[in-house]
């Protein structure tokens, strides 16, 4: 479907419980997006927290900016 409109989200998991969520999340916005249509998502991974040894604020919000 080349009308539909390509939106960005930044996913961060995290740890913990953090996957199973951010995998429901997920599914929940693909649900949406087959029942709505008009518009594509493209997740954008990202590790954050103990996956990436970091607990830096800064180096999250650029990921954040980055995915738009």
């Amino acid at each position: 479907m080349s009308n539909d409109k390509d939106l960005k989200i930044a996913v961060f998991p995290g740890d913990g419980i953090g996957p199973e969520v951010m995998d429901a999340a997920q599914a929940v916005l693909a649900a949406a997006q087959d029942k709505v249509g008009g518009f594509r998502l493209i997740n954008d991974h990202h590790d954050a927290g103990g996956n990436d040894g970091t607990n830096k604020f800064a180096k999250t919000l650029i990921e954040l900016l980055r995915a738009g």
